[in-house]
């Protein structure tokens, strides 16, 4: 006798790769619930915006991926369609919309938002789903998390290089990893590509941050070891002098090679990060309780995601574009 179909938790994947680990660990919480089986729809991969590209799968090897266009009949475009519109009313009386999982966090005049959609811990589907949000807060998946960091702790595809430098880091007793994050570059260069057209991204934190961070890691770890990683090492090699000795790691500089920064940065047992979703999860997989993380809360616009667990070190910084834009330059 052939076993039962198993129900299938159909997941829009997008982003890069700290957006596709969010969004599959909120999925793969879900499918401990109701034993389902994960599939990640990549279509949004076709024409990616900022060139990012789908890496789960050097973490999930098994887990399947499909287009929307081979979702059954009860998750159609017309359906999605309908869900997403009752969505924009049903959240704020705490209704799901059926099958379909659209997160949305409440706002009351733009000011405060909840961390994350509650509707999410009683949403037990009886056929097929589909699962629609970013998910960017440990809440979503952490009666999971031991289960998710031994899924996501040995990425494949890693090269000789960064296998050598893996061992390193592994035998140094306080490895720190430094993220620099240079959103406010890839805003500019991103302009370029469409014609002048503003996008809005955040800017990075300023080297104010890690001089504070840097300061607060000496008092407590005097022997640390740093190694810088960045999205644009090229910006890091040139300004990463933060009278400190650090290693740069920078030959991961492409995008089908993220997954190995974030592999070595996941085996340091201290991390200084920005606000990203890629330092968060390299952070977060190397937990242990005598972990140090320090991570920046700017302090001029409303909270955030990514949201910091409460056991995290913050300091408060202020955006100075003027004094940015110069460090940038």
């Amino acid at each position: 006798m052939k076993d039962a179909k198993r129900q299938r938790i159909y997941t829009i994947v997008r982003g890069g790769l700290g957006n596709q680990l969010f969004i599959y660990a909120a999925a793969r919480a879900l499918s401990e619930k109701i034993d389902g089986e994960i599939v990640l729809l990549d279509d949004l991969y076709e024409n990616e915006f900022h060139g990012r590209k789908l890496l789960i799968r050097n973490f999930v090897p098994d887990c399947k991926i499909e287009s929307k266009n081979q979702l059954p009949a009860a998750l159609s475009h017309f359906s999605y369609s309908l869900a997403r519109h009752l969505n924009r009313y049903a959240h704020f009386i705490g209704l799901n919309t059926g099958a379909i999982f659209i997160e949305r966090r409440k706002r009351l005049f733009k000011i405060q938002s909840e961390r994350f959609d509650k509707r999410f811990a009683n949403f037990h589907p009886k056929r097929d789903c589909l699962l629609d949000g970013f998910f960017q807060d440990e809440w979503y998946f952490a009666d999971q998390s031991d289960i998710i960091r031994s899924e996501l702790c040995a990425p494949r595809n890693i090269s000789d290089k960064t296998l050598d430098l893996a061992k390193k880091i592994q035998s140094t007793p306080n490895a720190v990893a430094v993220h620099f994050r240079r959103t406010e570059m890839e805003c500019r260069d991103i302009s370029r590509r469409h014609a002048g057209q503003l996008i809005k991204y955040r800017s990075g934190a300023g080297l104010s941050f890690y001089r504070k961070a840097f300061e607060y890691i000496n008092a407590r770890l005097p022997n640390a070891k740093l190694f810088g990683f960045s999205d644009y090492p090229e910006w890091m090699i040139k300004n990463a002098d933060i009278g400190r000795q650090i290693l740069l790691v920078t030959h991961n500089n492409r995008p089908d090679t993220a997954h190995e920064d974030l592999y070595l940065m996941s085996l340091c047992r201290h991390h200084i990060i920005s606000h990203s979703t890629f330092g968060w999860w390299a952070a977060w997989l190397a937990y242990h309780p005598e972990q140090i993380v320090i991570a920046p809360i700017d302090v001029n616009v409303r909270p955030k995601s990514p949201f910091f667990p409460d056991h995290w070190k913050t300091f408060e910084v202020e955006r100075d574009w003027a004094n940015q834009s110069a460090m940038n330059s």
